[in-house]
């Protein structure tokens, strides 16, 4: 946005105005020389600062003047992928120059290159369509000084599962609509996962014919702060979805291996998503927490790339891949030479009873250590409704601690089934009633300074920790207290009313699967 002077030799010839986004194209006529003389050609800032080009310009009697060929541009697509590279290619003048311009059609620039013409009057630009550009028409301009081919260009999304949200940031109680669009007539699993990577939501959506998909998700007020991401699956398919609660989402990394176990001498290509352009810091670490390798891989412009393991490398067990750039991470886990046959299996639950909405922890051993086993989770109709690859570790054991029961889940007897190779086993547990939700309330309306607050309530989660958090009117925090509830799920405490002002204030009790609020006043 600020203006340079352009000289040929010590005459001005212009001022030139930088675009916003600091880049300039202009065009000037060469001086008339005798003798084939060297020009200056250089740009001056307001400052002082200038730039030259020195450059031999022939008189015109010497100059073969090449055939002048009409502008052209070859056939272009109509629609292109975010990430895609097209080639662009055509005819111009011999051993000129062309402009090629990309904007939107707003006219706001989103890239300028040049191309020289070949001897042959042929061109062509291998043109890159950036993973961050919005879902519109782009404009392709190229141009010789004179005249200008124009092609507009439809960018679409390079997934088959597309989901978004209207904004970026949500505070806690919010709601929360996804739309989109996915694979026709097939079910889509859908999972949230807070910003310490805990399963707050589930569900399996059928998606219609017409591919297009909508659905909202409550965020409880006392939810952790941070990043929050939504994980889309169809097939082979998967979509990311990144927002952030009570803050701007942060920037991730995912982290994915093809499969969970690999034979001795296969390739592991694990796929590393996250900022384009960006490095990331790679270490490989066994079950023990030993480093077995180090590396760095670069993300193309499309934010990808695929870093291959050779399993021949690595003794049998389980290994971690962390990568890391900055205060950004991301994992994922892969076994290595594990087999099936257990031996005899144990399984359970850590409780008997659960609520839809409560997450569960499944814990078992097998006789045998370093096995691989499918766990089946079905509901009281035998409907499965999830299915979970794992291994025993090197003692033997193992777990999952991903599941959260659907808050839409039928009431009954739920089983767990643990196979590995001909051993099996299964446990079964209670999916009871309806949701219960939690409630509060205060020993009265209203109150002055200095008196005692009584607040209780009952419906919390058998022992829960029940987070009570105290807004005021504008809805910013006051206080926040932390009880524990009874093995029947009643909770109380006392709270003193201390330097309030007058007015309405809310309190929220949460005890990490449903909320309730109720309100109190300070009065005069």
């Amino acid at each position: 946005n600020e203006s340079l002077d352009f000289y040929i030799g010590k005459e001005l010839k212009k001022s030139i105005k930088i675009n916003d986004d600091g880049r300039i194209l202009f065009t000037s006529k060469t001086p008339i020389v005798s003798n084939n003389e060297r020009v200056e050609f250089i740009l001056v800032d307001s400052g002082g600062n200038e730039k030259s080009l020195s450059l031999r310009i022939p008189l015109v009697e010497n100059r073969n003047i090449a055939d002048v060929i009409k502008l052209s541009l070859g056939n272009t697509p109509q629609e292109v992928r975010r990430g895609d590279t097209i080639t662009l290619q055509g005819s111009a003048t011999p051993n000129t120059t062309i402009t090629i311009a990309s904007k939107y059609l707003d006219g706001k620039i989103i890239n300028i290159d040049t191309v020289t013409v070949g001897y042959d009057g042929k061109w062509s630009y291998n043109n890159l369509f950036s993973p961050e550009l919005d879902l519109k028409t782009v404009a392709i301009e190229i141009s010789d000084g004179k005249t200008t081919a124009l092609r507009n260009i439809q960018i679409i999304s390079a997934n088959l599962i597309n989901i978004s949200t209207s904004e970026t940031r949500y505070d806690t109680g919010d709601t929360i609509t996804f739309d989109g669009s996915a694979i026709p007539n097939q079910e889509m699993s859908i999972i949230l996962e807070d910003s310490i990577g805990a399963e707050i939501f589930s569900r399996t959506i059928l998606v219609g014919e017409n591919g297009n998909v909508s659905f909202e998700i409550d965020i409880p007020r006392g939810s952790i702060e941070g990043t929050y991401i939504l994980l889309a699956f169809q097939q082979e398919e998967e979509a990311v979805t990144v927002f952030g609660v009570g803050q701007e989402p942060q920037p991730i990394l995912v982290v994915r291996t093809p499969e969970l176990n690999f034979a001795a001498g296969d390739i592991d290509d694990i796929s590393i998503q996250g900022p384009p352009n960006s490095q990331i810091a790679l270490i490989l670490i066994d079950s023990a927490d030993r480093e077995k390798m180090s590396d760095t891989i670069n993300l193309g412009p499309d934010g990808r790339a695929i870093f291959s393991i050779d399993t021949a490398e690595l003794p049998n067990g389980a290994y971690t891949l962390n990568a890391k750039r900055g205060e950004s991470s991301g994992s994922t886990l892969f076994t290595v030479g594990l087999t099936t046959g257990s031996g005899a299996i144990s399984i359970q639950t850590t409780r008997d009873e659960y609520k839809p909405g409560e997450q569960i922890l499944v814990l078992g051993n097998t006789g045998s250590i370093n096995v691989l086993l499918d766990i089946t989770i079905k509901d009281s109709k035998g409907n499965t409704i999830k299915k979970i690859e794992t291994f025993s570790d090197r003692f033997g054991v193992f777990k999952i601690d991903n599941f959260r029961i659907p808050n839409d889940a039928i009431v009954g007897t739920w089983e767990v089934f643990a196979k590995s190779g001909g051993n099996f086993n299964s446990f079964e547990f209670i999916v009871s009633g309806e949701k219960e939700n939690v409630s509060i309330s205060t020993d009265k309306s209203n109150y002055n300074q200095g008196e005692m607050l009584n607040i209780q309530g009952d419906g919390a989660r058998q022992s829960a920790t029940v987070i009570i958090k105290i807004y005021d009117s504008d809805g910013g925090l006051v206080d926040q207290l932390n009880i524990t509830a009874t093995s029947k799920g009643s909770f109380a405490t006392i709270w003193k009313i201390s330097e309030l002002e007058e007015g309405e204030y809310e309190i929220l009790a949460d005890d990490g699967s449903t909320n309730a609020t109720t309100t109190f006043s300070i009065v005069p």
